[in-house]
C-alpha cells in the first residue's frame, strides 16, 4: 500500500474531472417543478429571514 489515505493501492486515484460545456444548461433543463420549489423552500430555510421569523414566532 501507499502512504496516501483515500485511494487506491496501484496510484490510479485521483480520477480526471471531465467538464461537459454547457454542463449547467443542460442541469437546468432536467429539473422540474419540484426542483424549482425545493430551491426555493431552502433559498428562504437558509436565510436571515428565516431566523427572525423563527424568533418572532417563539418569543410569541
Amino acid at each position: 500500500m501507499t502512504a496516501r489515505s483515500g485511494g487506491p493501492a496501484d496510484g490510479s486515484w485521483p480520477h480526471p474531472i471531465i467538464h461537459l460545456p454547457h454542463e449547467q444548461e443542460l442541469f437546468a433543463r432536467g429539473r422540474g417543478v419540484q426542483d424549482h420549489i425545493a430551491d426555493a423552500i431552502t433559498a428562504f430555510a437558509g436565510s436571515m429571514a428565516f431566523v427572525y421569523v423563527h424568533m418572532l414566532w417563539f418569543a410569541g
